[in-house]
């Protein structure tokens, strides 16, 4: 322990800088955004749409974004169903929308469910900095659709 003059009578533990500066750059780094965010929306009654807002707010990072969910139910409701048909729909910072069909393949999780964990796009760029919307619909979504969730990660 040494003397603090402005502490006369106490004893105040110095910390070396090299200790300060480690504290500091580990609370720099947990303030950084994650390398990766995930998002659940369960399946609403009469609700075929699952919303999502992205940050992209960095346009230097190259993005990765998956999809993922469960169906459950009977063997019989479950037969012939290999893949899920997705709407998807970007709205860009600046309104513009940006959207495509795609079919999502199924894989038997157990008998009584079918899950799909793919990814998307890999390497996406944002031409616009800021929060995207992005909206994915199930049209004819078959009964049991738990929900639908993202995985967006970046390098």
């Amino acid at each position: 322990m040494h003397r603090c003059p402005a502490y006369a009578g106490h004893d105040v533990p110095v910390i070396p800088r090299l200790v300060r500066g480690i504290c500091a750059l580990a609370i720099f780094a947990s303030c950084s955004n994650p390398k990766s965010v995930e998002h659940f929306v369960p399946a609403e009654e009469d609700a075929a749409a699952y919303h999502f807002t992205l940050d992209l707010s960095d346009t230097t990072l190259v993005w990765d974004l998956g999809f993922y969910g469960r169906i459950d139910g009977t063997r019989e409701q479950l037969e012939g169903l290999d893949v899920l048909p997705l709407d998807i729909r970007f709205t860009a910072p600046d309104g513009k929308q940006y959207g495509e069909h795609v079919q999502v393949p199924l894989h038997r999780d157990t008998p009584l469910s079918l899950n799909f964990d793919e990814t998307y796009r890999r390497g996406m760029k944002p031409t616009l900095p800021g929060e995207w919307e992005l909206t994915l619909t199930a049209p004819n979504a078959p009964e049991g659709l738990t929900g639908v969730g993202i995985i967006l990660n970046h390098d």
